[in-house]
């Protein structure tokens, strides 16, 4: 097994009905879970704040210099883009573009909470997004 590289994983799109495409050109991809906290404390708590732990939350965050054309970048750019936001899936597959279901590490259906583009002077065009989890990882699980 041993030390798992970023460079093969990469993020799909799962738009409808249709099949997961991998969307080209990507850079950095980073999911990111965490939780809301509950104050659960008084007056009386000693001066200490309490809390517990309440409803989990996610996003993921993505950097790529577009290919295009490219069928996964159109599909995500034309949801990510719309008003008001709609669901869709992502998928982090191993196996780069060669990645099958089965090399599916995480799932989640998806709404785009941003969606950034960049046109430097002397540089490429990127785009950076905030995909926000609409409900719980369906699948989770480095492998």
């Amino acid at each position: 097994m041993g030390i798992r590289l970023g460079n093969d994983h990469l993020l799909w799109v799962k738009i409808g009905a249709a099949a997961a495409v991998p969307v080209l050109g990507q850079g950095d991809l980073s999911i990111k879970r965490g939780a809301k906290s509950i104050d659960t404390s008084s007056k009386t708590s000693g001066g200490w704040d309490t809390s517990a732990g309440g409803n989990r939350t996610g996003s993921a965050t993505l950097k790529l210099n577009p290919e295009l054309p490219d069928a996964g970048y159109t599909a995500f750019e034309t949801v990510g883009k719309s008003a008001p936001p709609q669901n869709f899936g992502i998928e982090v597959r191993k196996g780069g573009l060669d990645g099958t279901e089965d090399d599916t590490v995480f799932a989640c259906t998806v709404w785009c909470g941003d969606f950034n583009d960049d046109y430097p002077k002397d540089g490429v065009v990127s785009l950076d997004t905030t995909f926000n989890f609409a409900g719980a990882p369906t699948v989770d699980t480095l492998k």
